[in-house]
């Protein structure tokens, strides 16, 4: 790196790369037990129901779906299937569904990869009363784990990111059917994210979110932290690569557009870059570009020279200072195996050379 001489300094500058991360739930509110109608936004979609017939008669299953109707126009359940017990006195049947359901969304929602819900099963197939059940799996479901639906390019199926229990219906005098419910709270589309040239040691990311964007005027924040001598350069959104970190400890006034998104980037302390994702059409990948930096003495010149490095305060730069010892002289600085001469003096602007912009005197 360096052929030693006089005492000379260098300034190199980098930033580094984003990614991120996010959801939203309505909620919905229905008095469990009761046969009062489900309010306007949990509109009811198409049913399901199977019946198995078992040693002596058959049993059933009805599956209920409930959605909000601003985004959904219509949903309709599937994959349900249902088996008797393998025994020659079994009136039990076991029904499963596989995670499955046809989505008609409203024409004014142009894109919608992805949909959040959440399904719960009645929890006893011996109540005699069918609307008990429904209502019991609608309070259940409320609670439930959140299951993300996602369909693949244009269709109109999208499956279930988890699978199903297995409700059991139970034939007797008083009942023979088993209720589920699926309730769905919101669509969007998926963000991954992820760091090039990076790692557990090199950068860590916290998401105020998870990996998802609902409605399109939702915000959602990711701070990256560098490690050790890295830093996070630039972003690539969507395939658009080398976009802008803003050098400020506060977000950008306005987002600013790119393929799939709007985004605002900033640095807001000298190893943490924000990100701010908004207005999704697409899912979406981001991905921040992580640089190293690492400055040492050419071969065999420890002896006759010394190198201090200083992290600057406000933002991605590095300063190393390169001191030859008595009687030698640093005659040239390599940065990124380009070889520069150090001028005397310190000039005003930055150089761009070799993917890193320097001052070298």
């Amino acid at each position: 790196m360096t052929k030693i001489s006089r005492g000379s300094t260098i300034l190199l500058c980098a930033i580094f790369g984003v990614a991120m991360l996010i959801a939203a739930v309505c909620s919905f509110a229905y008095s469990p037990y009761s046969t009062d109608p489900v309010e306007a936004a949990e509109v009811q979609g198409t049913g399901t129901n199977l019946s198995v017939q078992t040693k002596d008669d058959p049993v059933f299953c009805y599956l209920y779906v409930y959605y909000d109707n601003t985004y959904i126009q219509n949903v309709t359940i599937t994959g349900l299937t249902g088996v008797a017990e393998n025994t020659s006195n079994s009136d039990y049947a076991n029904f499963t569904w596989n995670g499955n359901i046809k989505v008609t969304i409203k024409s004014n929602v142009s894109h919608t990869n992805v949909i959040l819900g959440k399904f719960a099963w009645c929890n006893s197939a011996f109540n005699d009363n069918l609307e008990y059940q429904r209502s019991d799996a609608y309070t259940r479901a409320q609670s439930a784990e959140s299951r993300i639906f996602t369909r693949s390019g244009t269709s109109t199926t999208y499956t279930s990111s988890s699978t199903t229990k297995v409700g059991r219906a139970f034939w007797s005098s008083s009942n023979n059917y088993v209720a589920g419910v699926l309730i769905l709270s919101d669509v969007g589309n998926s963000i991954t994210a992820s760091i090039s040239n990076g790692g557990a040691d090199k950068a860590t990311v916290d998401k105020t979110s998870d990996s998802y964007i609902f409605n399109s005027g939702t915000q959602h924040t990711f701070t990256y932290t560098s490690l050790n001598s890295n830093y996070i350069t630039s972003l690539t959104i969507n395939g658009a690569s080398g976009l802008s970190i803003t050098n400020s400890t506060t977000a950008p006034a306005t987002f600013t557009p790119t393929t799939g998104c709007q985004y605002k980037a900033y640095r807001n302390a000298r190893n943490q870059v924000t990100v701010i994702l908004t207005n999704l059409t697409q899912n979406t990948t981001l991905t921040g570009v992580n640089s190293t930096i690492s400055a040492s003495l050419a071969s065999g010149a420890s002896s006759l020279a010394s190198l201090e490095t200083t992290l600057a305060a406000g933002g991605p730069n590095f300063t190393y200072t390169f001191t030859a010892n008595a009687g030698n002289y640093i005659s040239t600085i390599s940065i990124n195996g380009v070889s520069i001469i150090p001028p005397e003096e310190n000039g005003e602007y930055l150089t761009n050379i070799a993917n890193v912009s320097y001052k070298c005197y």
